[in-house]
């Protein structure tokens, strides 16, 4: 009976007997919520996390690739000059 003067006044009990101002059905309804929220930002920020080290990848490998491109265009920059140096008067005939 005190349950039910309780209930009419808008009070309830919860499962450790302590008394809710909400009714027991919106306080779960509210506890799934705040689980399903917390798990959506945890997987939001696991794919932030996976689309940063895939750019930072993606990144680290265009710039070792110019590397390569300019260290290989250094070196033909220097085969042409020391064949320039060797024989500077080559022409080609006509």
């Amino acid at each position: 009976m005190a349950d039910e003067a309780l209930a009419q006044a808008g009070l309830h009990f919860d499962e450790l007997n302590k008394i809710r101002v909400l009714e027991p059905e919106v306080h779960q309804q509210t506890t799934e919520l705040k689980e399903e929220c917390k798990d959506f930002v945890e997987s939001k920020h696991s794919c932030e996390v996976r689309i940063t080290s895939s750019y930072q990848s993606i990144t680290d490998r265009e710039a070792c690739g110019y590397k390569k491109i300019q260290r290989l265009c250094e070196m033909l920059v220097c085969k042409l000059g020391s064949v320039s140096n060797i024989s500077p008067s080559y022409s080609i005939p006509m």
